[in-house]
């Protein structure tokens, strides 16, 4: 049975004590305040990738010294697909589920500190986030591959 094909369940031990994992649309996990992640870096036009342990519910940056680029992948942040984070912005936050976030400083280096409130949803729940992948069948930007791997692309990520 597929149901049982997720991380954190046993196929071998299939009892009653086993529960369904928090998915990308349970509300609660969002409710609550999040588990932190935090981390500060000086970066350089280099691309820094950052891999969080769980999924997001909201992600504050702050940049000193500099103006910062993220995004959610490699080519985008490279790319046209990035938000900038300018140190006169102060403490820029906002609310979204992601499991992978990437930065650059726009010129020069500058000095990030980064901040993730975190739900208990395990990352691998998540899908591949890409600007490039369409269902080769379809040609829909986004498609589930037949197993708890499923990809989301279209061209505002990267």
């Amino acid at each position: 049975m597929t149901f049982f094909n997720y991380p954190s369940v046993d196929p071998n031990n299939r009892s009653a004590s086993q529960y369904a994992q928090p998915g990308l649309n349970h509300a609660p996990e969002y409710m609550v305040s999040g588990m932190p992640f935090v981390t500060s870096s000086v970066l350089t036009t280099n691309v820094l990738k950052i891999e969080l342990p769980y999924v997001t519910s909201k992600l504050y940056f702050h940049s000193i010294g500099g103006t910062l680029r993220f995004g959610f992948t490699n080519n985008g942040v490279n790319g046209t697909n990035y938000y900038l984070v300018n140190t006169s912005d102060g403490n820029f936050s906002f609310d979204i589920r992601c499991k992978t976030i990437y930065v650059r400083a726009d010129t020069s280096t500058v000095t990030m500190s980064f901040c993730a409130a975190m739900t208990q949803i395990d990352r691998d729940r998540y899908p591949l986030i890409t600007g490039s992948l369409a269902d080769p069948i379809t040609g829909k930007n986004a498609f589930n591959t037949g197993s708890m791997d499923f990809s989301v692309g279209f061209n505002g990520i990267g």
